[in-house]
């Protein structure tokens, strides 16, 4: 689910890092 919250969030993609 993250994996897909992530890419429709650019903040949760720069979260993960």
């Amino acid at each position: 689910m993250s994996q897909m919250m992530r890419y429709t969030s650019p903040k949760l993609y720069f979260s993960r890092i």
